[in-house]
């Protein structure tokens, strides 16, 4: 069976909760219902072949939300017709509350998804004529084909039809592309819409020499363009090269590593001294952080819609505002200040007017998100209307870009004196244009400042200097943590051996003792081995960089070194240690000096001797 019992447990368990990447339980979660999502997918895909052999698909295959929370439901959205509008598609898919259901759905949220709801589909049930559920004990029992037979029933006693839905909205008929599309939509699991996708903090993080400047870039580029992380990992060298080039030159990407002397004033905003003829005077510069959001901000739609609305705050201010709501009821809107506008209908009794958030107001002009907004039949008009009164504010694609801040080494710095009070301003809720907005006065320039949801951080960290829990709490519960292991079958597909030994095998058994001997943390990246062919290029990666850094790992403890590599590579200096006269030698112990054997020495032989 496709399904079990188990795969709704695991939505019902984890769905809703925040991800939390340094659990073990989230992570095994999080690929177990990456595996249920293809399993949705397997579902769509026979039932498009059946039904629909010349129509498409989309597929959510992340677990994870745009707020990195777990999903209570998988789906699978089928077009019929390569000419299907992508406002309307059948929707398949199971969920935590409802078991298994195939439906017709909207897919984009503002007046025509109510349209939709109001006029079609009344509620998620089997009252409505385009939507069919059947509960999770009769769906886990039945195989893959008989779902796929009680969808293609369920989709033709749907009335209204696909067709005649279309109709009734009024959507137009385009061409549309007619390969399957798999949105995997990299690790953040979301959709591209524009402004609506949500900031992403991320620190790549392990032991030395595992590739994380390697991924570092390829993760910045995928943000910075809005691409799958897993379509940016397939490209070559070059292009990697190439496209971060362009995008640092054009400042979307901007690189800066943290140091111990790193401070707020470099970070934020701080005095700096400039040189005023032959004086020296001090101006408040804006640091890093500042200047990636003050430039994000100059290239984001939030910008012509914060000054629209202020706009039509002040126009409403002065002169309450006739509207009509979709169904043509007047109401008029005024604004007196602080957070909401005031709404009163023609109709009211009480004369006590609505409130409508203009952080609604907001999401409805970048979004036309006005799903959860309260009272939303007001806030389309009244997002129309600011249109319509001031254009420049409807979203402009062309000043739709991203902006990734790469922070390397972040682990170096002093976070809480670096980031101050803008580290909540990180949290993907708090970002401007967000429901949760927050925006702080910063306490040198005593001006506003907040972070744009296109902002992403970026951060690498390397686990030998500090552990992940060794973080400030406060940077670790704002970030997603992606652990970057050493990776020996990197070695083995890139074909790294030496006659007959095979460098992963060595890089196994020397990590196997090191995690016993230390911890995970410190163990040896795959990296150092990456073109070595000979046993010259061997010794060479021994001496510069694997003797280095057990030597730092052990602080000069010489027999665990030995317990790593064996007696070929730790050998006594044979050099004898005499005491001064005078001193016990029971108080003074004799200690054997250790010192590696010269590398010349090194045969395939020895370096066999490591695998035991």
């Amino acid at each position: 069976m496709p399904y079990s019992p188990e795969h709704f447990r695991r939505l019902e368990t984890f769905g809703e909760l925040w991800r939390d990447p340094s659990n073990a339980e989230h992570q095994a979660a999080y690929q177990r219902l990456k595996q249920d999502y293809d399993t949705t997918r397997d579902w769509a895909i026979a039932l498009q072949k059946r039904l629909y052999p010349d129509g498409r698909i989309e597929v959510r295959r992340s677990p994870i939300n745009q707020g990195q929370k777990f999903h209570p439901y998988t789906w699978a959205k089928i077009y019929p017709h390569k000419d299907s509008p992508k406002e309307l598609a059948i929707t398949v898919g199971t969920g935590a509350k409802y078991g298994f259901v195939v439906k017709l759905d909207v897919t984009t949220n503002g007046s025509l998804r109510d349209r939709f709801l109001d006029e079609i589909q009344k509620e998620l049930s089997n009252a409505s004529g385009v939507v069919s559920i059947i509960p999770e004990a009769e769906g886990c029992a039945k195989t893959l084909e008989q779902l796929v037979e009680w969808s293609i029933q369920s989709i033709r006693s749907f009335h209204p039809t696909y067709e005649e839905v279309c109709g009734i909205l009024g959507i137009a008929t385009k061409g549309v592309p007619i390969e399957s599309v798999d949105t995997d939509e990299s690790e953040d699991g979301v959709e591209d819409n524009g402004m609506d996708r949500r900031s992403v903090n991320r620190i790549l993080f392990g032991p030395p020499g595992t590739g994380k400047t390697w991924s570092t870039r390829r993760h910045a580029i995928a943000l910075a363009t809005r691409a799958t992380l897993d379509s940016v990992m397939l490209q070559p060298d070059d292009w990697i090269r190439s496209k971060w080039k362009a995008l640092t030159d054009a400042g979307q990407i901007r690189f800066v590593t943290f140091h111990p002397s790193m401070t707020y004033e470099d970070f934020v905003e701080g005095l700096k001294p400039v040189l005023v003829g032959a004086t020296v005077a001090y101006e408040m510069k804006a640091g890093i952080l500042k200047e990636i959001c003050e430039d994000a901000l100059s290239k984001s739609p939030l910008k012509a819609t914060k000054d629209a609305i202020e706009s039509f705050q002040q126009d409403a201010s002065e002169t309450a505002i006739p509207l009509r709501t979709k169904r043509n009821r007047p109401f008029t809107v005024s604004y007196q200040g602080n957070t909401t506008f005031s709404v009163m209908p023609e109709s009211s009794e009480s004369k006590v007017p609505y409130p409508v958030s203009i952080a609604d107001v907001r999401r409805a002009l970048d979004s036309g998100d006005v799903q959860d907004a309260y009272n939303r039949a007001y806030v389309q008009p009244i997002a129309d209307e600011i249109r319509r009164r001031y254009p420049s504010s409807a979203p402009q694609e062309s000043l739709r870009k991203d902006f990734v801040l790469v922070i390397d080494e972040i682990n170096r710095g002093n976070i809480p004196a670096i980031f101050g009070e803008v580290i909540t301003l990180l949290e993907p809720d708090k970002r401007i244009g967000q429901e949760e907005e927050l925006v702080v006065t910063l306490p040198g320039s005593r001006k506003a400042f907040g972070i744009p949801s296109n902002v992403h951080v970026l951060g690498t960290m390397n686990t030998a200097d500090r552990s992940v829990e060794a973080l400030d709490i406060a940077l670790r519960r704002r970030f997603e943590f992606v652990e970057m292991p050493p990776d020996p079958s990197v070695l083995d597909r890139k074909g790294c051996v030496v006659e007959d030994l095979k460098l992963s095998d060595l890089l196994v058994a020397i990590n196997g003792r090191l995690e016993a001997l230390r911890d995970r943390d410190h163990r040896i990246g795959h990296a150092p081995f990456l073109g070595v062919r000979t046993l010259d290029q061997l010794r060479g990666v021994f001496r510069g960089s694997v003797l280095p850094l057990l030597q730092e790992y052990f602080y000069g403890d010489w027999r665990k070194i030995g317990a790593i590599l064996g007696g070929a590579f730790v050998v006594s200096s044979g050099r004898p240690v005499r005491m001064m006269e005078g001193f016990d030698e029971s108080e003074a112990p004799a200690r054997d000096s250790w010192e590696f054997s010269p590398p010349e020495s090194w045969t395939l032989e020895t370096f066999r001797s490591i695998l035991g």
